[in-house]
């Protein structure tokens, strides 16, 4: 349900808003980017990139930054490759961390 749009003074970005129970139904409206916040924290940036990747159709990602000695904001792309280089990384998958505790004996020796 298509229910509100912004206020009339941030109509130009055509942001609408979609409320409901869609749960992990597929969208009839397709996603074509999606812009962060300046403040927006990198590891957020981080997870929704990672919760979009392999879709059929690509989602382009921008973030916001000033424009240097003025007060305004510019849209810039996000560098995928720079962003994923930024934060730690495990050297395993959770489950391979574990998988070799059962080899372990029992207290006890049962």
């Amino acid at each position: 349900l298509v229910l509100l749009r912004k206020a009339e003074d941030w109509s130009y970005e055509c942001e609408w808003r979609l409320i409901g129970k869609r749960g992990s139904q597929d969208s009839l409206l397709e996603l074509e980017e999606i812009i962060f916040g300046i403040r927006c924290d990198v590891a957020v940036k981080f997870a929704v990139v990672q919760a979009l990747a392999g879709r059929q159709r690509p989602v382009s990602f921008y973030e916001m930054h000033e424009d240097q000695g003025t007060f305004d904001l510019r849209r810039r792309e996000v560098d995928i490759d720079e962003l994923s280089a930024s934060l730690p990384r495990r050297s395993r998958q959770y489950i391979d961390a574990f998988s070799d505790l059962s080899d372990i004996p029992s207290p006890g020796g049962t």
